[in-house]
């Protein structure tokens, strides 16, 4: 049948965004369950030498995404920093998941005490072309989060441009969302 076909050729990138999902919400045993299964999909001699244009293609990122939920920044760090590796420059074609994976290494790095590399990443996802399209809400929250790491840096002028940068692209934002009411909060404080 074709139908089902076509819908097994999706089997792997929908089984790397439940990962991720359940990865959100808390659920990190399923998480890990799922991961097992799907590293069954890949294939067995590893990459090949041609370059991603998928990030469901990389076995690297599900795993670092799990990482990352049991709070191990040194694997997510070094599974993130191998996804961006593998993921290659950032192109216009296709879809571009360079942002995703920049804030998490962010994340990653901040877990693990290293504020001034998850400074540079958050920084690096302003830098994006396509992957700020794909991915605005991460764009924008990168200002947010750089306005929190800057804060805790002792520096308050970078963190009020932040925020204030912040809550411009939010302004027409859903009310009752904790981040906008968290800048605005610590923008008033500085």
């Amino acid at each position: 049948d074709i139908g089902l076909a076509s819908l097994m050729e999706f089997r792997r990138p929908l089984m790397m965004w439940q990962v991720c999902a359940l990865c959100d919400l808390g659920r990190i045993e399923e998480a890990g369950a799922f991961h097992k299964e799907l590293r069954a999909l890949f294939p067995k001699n590893g990459k090949s030498g041609l370059q991603m244009s998928m990030l469901s293609d990389d076995e690297a990122f599900p795993a670092a995404k799990i990482a990352l939920a049991k709070k191990d920044g040194p694997m997510a760090i070094s599974k993130l920093e191998e996804s961006l590796q593998w993921l290659g420059e950032e192109t216009f074609l296709g879809s571009s998941d360079h942002a995703y994976l920049l804030d998490l290494l962010g994340d990653a790095y901040q877990l693990n005490g290293q504020t001034d590399k998850s400074a540079k990443a958050y920084a690096r996802i302003r830098e994006l072309l396509t992957g700020r399209w794909d991915w605005g809400v991460i764009y924008s929250r990168s200002f947010y989060k750089l306005g929190k790491l800057y804060e805790q840096m002792g520096k308050k002028v970078e963190a009020r441009k932040e925020y204030a940068k912040f809550l411009d692209l939010w302004k027409d934002a859903d009310q009752g969302l904790s981040e906008v009411a968290d800048a605005k909060k610590r923008l008033a404080a500085l």
